[in-house]
């Protein structure tokens, strides 16, 4: 008689706990989702928030006239790209001459594209040292 008592007990509880198991492996994947979609919120509230407070930061700089560089500069400027690009693309060993091997056309875009930065960035700085400034105006030296 208690056997007979024991193993019903015994299956009672397995079978509570394969309900449970059951319960939680159903009931898992809608938790994961609630979470999933809780910690999304939360991770794009964030970057919301980063945002707001780097565009609220900003403060309205003074402007300035600008500063009208010569053409002799402008020349400066282009040679000055076009010799760094160059470089550039000879150490990366960029194939861009139709008898490289991997000759592509898009690498042109690459080259083209490094140009026009390489060639805006210099004009950005001779006018920065031309205006007595720094090429960064933002960032402000320890001792200032």
């Amino acid at each position: 008689m208690l056997q007979k008592i024991r193993g019903s007990l015994g299956n009672f509880a397995m079978a509570i706990l394969e309900f449970l198991g059951l319960l939680g492996f159903f009931s898992g994947a809608a938790i994961a989702i609630v979470l999933g979609k809780l910690f999304a919120a939360i991770i794009f509230a964030a970057i919301t928030l980063g945002i707001f407070l780097r565009i609220s930061g900003r403060r309205n700089l003074p402007l300035s006239e600008p500063v009208h560089i010569s053409p002799w500069l402008n020349f400066i400027c282009a040679f000055l790209s076009l010799i760094e690009v160059a470089i550039l693309t000879e150490a990366t060993n960029l194939s861009v001459r139709l008898n490289q091997d991997g000759f592509d056309k898009q690498n042109w875009v690459l080259v083209i594209l490094a140009l026009l930065v390489m060639y805006f960035l210099q004009v950005r700085f001779i006018s920065a040292v031309l205006k007595g400034q720094r090429a960064s105006p933002t960032i402000k030296a320890p001792n200032e």
